[in-house]
């Protein structure tokens, strides 16, 4: 998993109203209610012969995000960026599969950010095999 450098401008004159993502953003795993997983691939697009690019999808939301007004009241935790070794798109979406289980597993709530269609199987995966193992 990579890690994406969460910086912008500090408007230290309106408080907490002035408070921007980049400044309340977890990266060391502690307190966590919301995990950002990203799955940067371009290999589902390119095998469907789309505009690659999906891959940057990850970094541009954080880039957006990072200077907006953080006005939620929870933890976010970035936990990086899940990508296949070799375009081996299904060993990636396994791994996606694993941490949004885990994620749920912990009662966190788990949104993945990409890339293409390629972070359906994934993310579905992973709610599901959270929802076989958790009692209701």
């Amino acid at each position: 998993m990579s890690e994406f450098e969460w910086t912008g401008r500090v408007d230290q004159e309106d408080g907490e109203l002035g408070l921007r993502w980049h400044q309340l953003i977890d990266t060391n795993h502690q307190n966590d209610t919301i995990d950002l997983i990203g799955f940067a691939s371009d290999v589902g697009v390119a095998n469907n012969k789309g505009r690659i690019g999906a891959k940057n999808g990850p970094n541009a939301v954080r880039s957006q995000l990072a200077n907006l007004p953080f006005l939620i009241a929870a933890n976010v935790h970035d936990k990086g960026d899940i990508a296949p070794l070799n375009e081996h798109i299904d060993d990636a979406q396994f791994n996606l599969a694993k941490q949004v289980h885990t994620s749920l597993e912990q009662g966190h709530f788990p949104i993945v950010i990409g890339g293409g269609h390629e972070v359906a199987r994934g993310s579905f995966l992973g709610l599901h095999q959270w929802s076989q193992s958790s009692t209701p």
